[in-house]
């Protein structure tokens, strides 16, 4: 739309004696190809979204025995919703106007969870400080969608903009497998500092579960440390009053991905595919 509006012809009119679009009366196809009506564009398109959300979460928080302080937070949450893009026929500035009409509509929702627990216990004594935190994590995310899409509507005022009312032949259902995560997660870390000048740490993290990660290594082991020595805080850099801060650190760990496809092998499943049988071009699932 921006390019329309930005090199359509200023001299041509938005509608014309007839009550049309104006038009102009020759082809004016430059280097940026053909420019459409900006005020067709709008007019001829006509998204429509919504969506429901809902959430919520809940939390407890107690001092236990030992100076351990433990933590437990739930969270859940729902969301549904649909939309609908109507694309109506286009004319331009040159002899190549779009008369094909489009629909792209859908419905799509889904739900999740969320429980996150960890426990805490720390300790100082002559300069040392110590913290340990252990902690459980469990988290499930459901999604699903149904598309639609069909061409050449006969009539394209908001009231016949529905599916079903185009062409019956361009009716298309793209498949969208359904997304479904769940997975947990144990993890620890040890976290120690001298008079606040050397720093250790240590943690861990073991994830199982989820249907992303590939067959064959179904949980995965994420081990990490660090050390840090706090230069700044030494006495023979009181006298330079320069810096003020000033820190050496060196790290190491290993990450992990779930992915963001919960069944893999739903990328191979293709819809209306074409492919010989009998000498014959059949269509279906291949």
């Amino acid at each position: 739309f921006m390019q329309s509006a930005v090199f359509y012809s200023p001299d041509i009119p938005v509608y014309g004696s007839n009550g049309e679009y104006g038009v102009a009366p020759v082809a004016n196809i430059n280097w940026y190809g053909n420019i459409f009506h900006p005020v067709n564009t709008i007019q001829k398109s006509n998204p429509k979204y919504t969506d429901n959300n809902l959430s919520g979460s809940v939390f407890g928080q107690v001092k236990l025995p030992f100076g351990i302080t433990f933590r437990s937070t739930f969270a859940a949450g729902q969301y549904s919703g649909s939309y609908s893009v109507f694309n109506g026929s286009l004319v331009g500035s040159a002899a190549a106007p779009v008369s094909a009409t489009n629909l792209y509509a859908g419905q799509y929702g889904g739900h999740n969870w969320n429980w996150d627990n960890y426990a805490t216990w720390s300790k100082q004594l002559k300069g040392h400080s110590l913290e340990l935190t252990a902690g459980y994590v469990a988290q499930y995310v459901y999604n699903k969608a149904i598309n639609y899409s069909q061409s050449n509507f006969s009539n394209q005022t908001p009231d016949f903009q529905q599916p079903g009312l185009g062409d019956p032949a361009t009716i298309s259902f793209p498949f969208t497998p359904p997304s479904e995560i769940a997975y947990t997660s144990v993890f620890g870390r040890l976290s120690y500092n001298y008079q606040e000048k050397y720093y250790l740490q240590i943690t861990g993290r073991q994830d199982a579960g989820s249907p992303a990660y590939v067959t064959d290594k179904p949980r995965g082991f994420f081990p990490a440390a660090s050390v840090k020595w706090r230069m700044a805080k030494e006495k023979f850099m009181e006298a330079i009053e320069q810096i003020d801060e000033l820190s050496f650190r060196a790290s190491y760990g290993e990450m992990g991905n779930i992915g963001n496809l919960a069944y893999p092998g739903y990328s191979l499943v293709k819809i209306n595919s074409n492919y010989g049988m009998g000498g014959v071009s059949q269509n279906g699932i291949s």
